[in-house]
């Protein structure tokens, strides 16, 4: 039979323990589903901001880290220490999951994006190969392509975006394109450039990911 000592140690650890899994869960919750929600219809940027406050608890958790490294060393604070140790470690891990889920939801949301697109590029295509060359603007499209400019069935990133350019290589003279910024210093797009056209330009550090006819530019 378990003395009272004991058994109060062993509760004081599940207490613990169970405080480290609340600490794991608040990220693993939070950023999946305030990312979902931004990818919604009537969604807002409100997954990004989440994801920026989540990022920043790294800061404070840094430093309680540091310190309990340190107190780890002293037998009056050891125990304590070594929650904390234990809590900051289980909430970096669990961010890095939680920003990986958070990810896969939006090139997800992405790819129903391309989906919801084909007739917008079918319109573009249309007019291009009727008159000889692409409309000055989406609203040149309406009303005899395309009875009205869709948006993007994305809260966070409403609106199509289209220009166009100089023909490239393959003769393209249009690009139409998504704005996916992730905060207020990024310059993310999301551009339709099947794999047979040349891709624009990517910044410099930025990243690219082909999804379906479009690619996704991030960073920058």
């Amino acid at each position: 039979m378990n003395s009272p000592g004991k058994d109060g140690k062993l509760f004081g650890w599940k207490v613990h323990l169970g405080f480290a899994g609340l600490v794991a869960a608040i990220p693993l919750i939070l950023v999946p589903l305030s990312e979902w929600s931004s990818m919604s219809p009537r969604g807002s940027g409100l997954g990004f901001v989440v994801s920026m406050l989540m990022l920043l608890c790294l800061l404070p958790a840094g430093l309680v880290f540091v310190l309990a490294v340190i107190g780890v060393s002293f037998d009056r604070t050891r125990r304590f220490a070594l929650v904390a140790v234990v809590c900051c470690m289980t909430y970096v891990v669990a961010l890095f999951g939680a920003f990986s889920i958070a990810n896969a939801i939006q090139v997800h949301a992405l790819g129903k994006l391309a989906d919801r697109s084909r007739l917008l590029v079918a319109s573009i295509k249309a007019y291009e190969m009727e008159r000889g060359h692409p409309p000055e603007s989406l609203e040149a499209l309406v009303p005899n392509y395309i009875s009205e400019i869709p948006n993007t069935g994305i809260g966070a990133w409403p609106e199509y975006h289209y220009r166009t350019n100089k023909p490239d290589e393959k003769g393209r003279s249009w690009m139409l394109y998504v704005d996916t910024p992730n905060d207020p210093m990024s310059f993310s797009m999301f551009i339709y450039c099947p794999p047979t056209h040349s891709p624009p330009p990517m910044a410099r550090g930025g990243m690219r990911k082909q999804i379906k006819d479009w690619v996704h530019d991030s960073g920058g």
